[in-house]
């Protein structure tokens, strides 16, 4: 969705800080916080809202802590699924 939009952005859609927010968003859940559903965290979206703060948050601890929630989950998963034979990692 946040690609669409990025494809779509002109100059009638918004200014340069618009278009930097859109570029980061999507740097952000292409890159640092990939998933397979597609889905974007709200929370995102209001710091990226801020770029002037946008430097003052722990990114790579906020990656660490997404991967290892996946595994953590993808791993009780599979626990209680002992037919899988595959799982998709989120991070």
């Amino acid at each position: 969705m946040i690609f669409d939009i990025f494809l779509k952005f002109d100059e009638h859609s918004g200014g340069i800080a618009d278009f930097c927010r859109l570029y980061i968003l999507l740097g952000i859940f292409e890159f640092l916080l990939p998933n397979r559903n597609e889905t974007v965290l709200l929370i995102m979206v209001r710091i990226v809202d801020d770029l002037h703060n946008i430097r003052k948050y722990n990114w790579g601890g906020l990656v660490y802590e997404y991967l290892v929630g996946s595994l953590c989950n993808d791993s009780l998963a599979l626990k209680n699924e002992a037919s899988s034979s595959h799982i998709h990692v989120n991070g």
